[in-house]
């Protein structure tokens, strides 16, 4: 966020006194008609917005068919972690990650435009051979 004119002392003064307390600030604010319960943070020189959810958007998770007497083997546990260990980048960057759904809309709206027929894309459903969890995770890591 950046301060509006005029704004500019209560923005800094907000920012060094969330910056010294090590606290956020709770807040809301209206965007397209709808109201919105968003975060404050504090980050070098700028206050970031983070939106966050209303309790009632929020659903009880006791709704969840959430697995309880699932046990896993300290191995699986183990190879899991190296799996993850394996796809997480030695520096996280924010920049390689882009929204492209607009691009990708006009493409197939010009395509459209110039008379092409347009096909929805296909996504191939890859079946595992194997029930085996070990055997999965042995493979995803290779």
């Amino acid at each position: 966020m950046e301060p509006t004119k005029g704004g500019e002392k209560a923005y800094v003064l907000l920012r060094e006194a969330l910056k010294q307390s090590g606290k956020v600030a709770i807040g809301e604010y209206i965007m397209r008609t709808k109201e919105n319960l968003c975060v404050l943070k504090p980050q070098g020189d700028v206050l970031l917005l983070l939106k966050i959810r209303f309790a009632e958007e929020i659903r009880d998770y006791d709704e969840l068919n959430i697995p309880k007497d699932i046990t896993v083997k300290p191995a699986e546990l183990k190879m899991a972690q190296a799996l993850i260990n394996q796809l997480t980048p030695k520096k996280f960057s924010m920049s390689q990650y882009k929204d492209t759904y607009d691009v990708e809309l006009m493409k197939i709206i010009e395509a459209k435009a110039k008379g092409k027929k347009i096909t929805q894309p296909r996504f191939k459903i890859v079946h595992s051979k194997s029930k085996d969890l070990m055997e999965q995770l042995k493979a995803s890591l290779g």
